[in-house]
């Protein structure tokens, strides 16, 4: 058999996510997973961050903290973690004794199995160059570790983690990891509708 280069173009599937709306609302607690992958994302409101007795926000993982500016433009900050919760309560900490100047109204969390230190802190860099390159939030994030040195098999895991987190904060309402050329896209119109469903805010 011959095959011509270029003719052969990579083939799309679908992907299920499973939603679960943990208090029975929108504007709550919310998990959401894909379909044979053993990550998770977790989107929480500020005030409901310290009450919160979940093992898995516990757990070692990368968070993208949304915020609004005074002149009504988006911001976010990301983050990494060993205990997540612990780092979002620092935080608010923060914010009441003026050490942090932002104010963030929801997390979104994505923990994930085995991941330790090394491997948060490539997300973390990896989603810090995304969203400052598809120029649709203020990054507030001002430093990451740009020289994480690891395997060749744990950067195309991670490589991985970072399509699938691409996936679930697209499909949660914020477009913090989505170019505007790539959104303008007829073919990316499903990305909206999914967003609108989970009562969202698209970004």
């Amino acid at each position: 058999m011959q095959f011509i280069e270029g003719s052969v173009k990579a083939l799309t599937y679908g992907k299920a996510i499973e939603v679960f709306l943990v208090n029975g609302t929108a504007d709550s607690l919310i998990t959401a997973e894909l379909s044979n992958w053993n990550g998770k994302a977790i989107k929480i409101p500020r005030i409901e961050v310290a009450a919160c007795n979940r093992n898995d926000i516990a757990q070692a993982g990368v968070y993208f903290l949304f915020c609004k500016e005074d002149d009504g433009s988006d911001s976010v900050y990301i983050g990494e973690a060993e205990n997540v919760k612990e780092r979002l309560i620092q935080h608010l900490r923060d914010y009441q004794s003026e050490k942090e100047k932002y104010y963030w109204s929801t997390a979104v969390i994505f923990i994930g199995r085995d991941l330790n230190k090394a491997l948060i802190r490539y997300l973390e860099n990896r989603f810090v160059e995304i969203a400052r390159s598809s120029k649709r939030y203020l990054v507030l994030t001002k430093n990451t570790y740009r020289n994480t040195v690891m395997k060749e098999s744990q950067i195309a895991v991670m490589e991985e983690f970072v399509d699938n987190v691409k996936v679930l904060i697209n499909a949660l309402g914020y477009k913090v990891l989505k170019p505007f050329a790539q959104a303008e896209s007829p073919s990316t119109k499903t990305d909206d509708e999914i967003g609108c469903s989970f009562g969202t805010n698209i970004k």
